[in-house]
């Protein structure tokens, strides 16, 4: 598996990027925004929204797709099926350039509409794309840190150009409905307080940074370990009323479990004594009972996912690394 970060993982960073420095997006947009308020890659009516926020003057709900190219035919696909899925809120569509054609059909959307919809277009600074590559020659879990990359290039976004109607000031939003669990509240509230502890310490595994899908429902959250075929699930609480963190290891990359069973002592004494190696399912993990706690809980799977980080996935991003550099030379 290449390395390298290419077209939606770039794009991804940029919003990274910009979910970090929430004053430049308000500055551009005229808009209040907070750094947690911004989510990426939420699920929208079958789509993923590279961001996803709301304007704290206004209420009106903002959704933002980011292109790393000047504007083509899947993308403005996409912005025109956001326009269609919502009756109120700021669009906003970020590329390189814009062809004229494009810009004619958006701005026609949205006069014909007839929503109280702001579209901006806004032009991204072409020196963001030396930045990140910059940014793509770093280890994986350097990358969040050395993100001061792109606060070199001056004026990364602009507006070139907006359409429509300001949204209804403070617009009622239906509340999703929560599932309730049986311990800490809804199962939707674990799961963010647990997404959100995550990304609050351990920032810099760019997987927290994501936004998950059905989280309002699924006990277990899923995480892409940093090597194909390798996947980290958690929960604060499962059926059989543990916590728990594992490590689990398809047949894509099966060979590697047996590799780290030979190296049950020393990961026992990175993560813990606690480490269980289950050879049938290929799983390495830790188990607990979960504290009255919820915090207690959530402090004790956080720092069990840092060493596990530091330890297997830190090996599968210098595997990466090392197969990139193979496959260039």
């Amino acid at each position: 598996m290449c390395m390298s970060i290419k077209g939606t993982e770039k794009e991804f960073l940029f919003s990274l990027f910009l979910k970090t420095r929430p004053n430049i997006l308000e500055n551009t947009l005229n808009v209040k925004l907070e750094a947690g308020d911004i989510l990426l890659e939420k699920s929208h009516q079958g789509m993923k929204l590279d961001m996803y926020s709301i304007d704290k003057h206004t209420g009106s709900e903002i959704y933002v797709e980011n292109l790393l190219l000047k504007s083509n035919e899947p993308h403005q696909k996409k912005v025109l099926q956001i326009v269609d899925s919502i009756q109120k809120g700021i669009v906003v569509y970020q590329a390189l350039g814009f062809h004229r054609n494009h810009v004619k059909q958006l701005k026609n959307k949205i006069e014909d509409s007839r929503k109280d919809i702001i579209l901006y277009l806004v032009k991204i600074n072409p020196k963001v794309i030396e930045a990140l590559d910059s940014l793509n020659k770093l280890h994986k879990l350097e990358v969040f840190r050395n993100l001061n990359l792109l606060d070199n290039v001056q004026n990364p976004i602009h507006v070139v150009a907006k359409y429509g109607n300001m949204p209804d000031k403070n617009a009622e939003r239906t509340p999703p409905i929560r599932k309730q669990d049986s311990n800490f509240g809804t199962r939707e509230d674990i799961n963010h307080m647990l997404l959100s502890e995550l990304r609050r310490n351990i920032p810099y595994f760019l997987s927290f940074q994501r936004e998950k899908s059905n989280i309002e429902t699924n006990r277990l959250l899923q995480f892409g370990g940093g090597l194909s075929g390798t996947t980290y699930f958690v929960t604060l609480e499962s059926r059989r009323k543990l916590a728990f963190l594992e490590l689990r290891f398809t047949n894509e990359s099966e060979y590697l479990y047996p590799i780290f069973k030979e190296k049950e002592h020393q990961i026992r004494e990175r993560i813990g004594e606690s480490v269980v190696f289950d050879d049938n399912r290929n799983v390495i993990g830790v188990y607990f009972k979960p504290s009255k706690d919820i915090q207690d809980t959530i402090n004790q799977i956080v720092e069990v996912f840092r060493k596990m980080i530091h330890f297997f996935s830190d090996y599968f991003f210098r595997m990466q690394r090392f197969e990139s550099n193979l496959a260039v030379s």
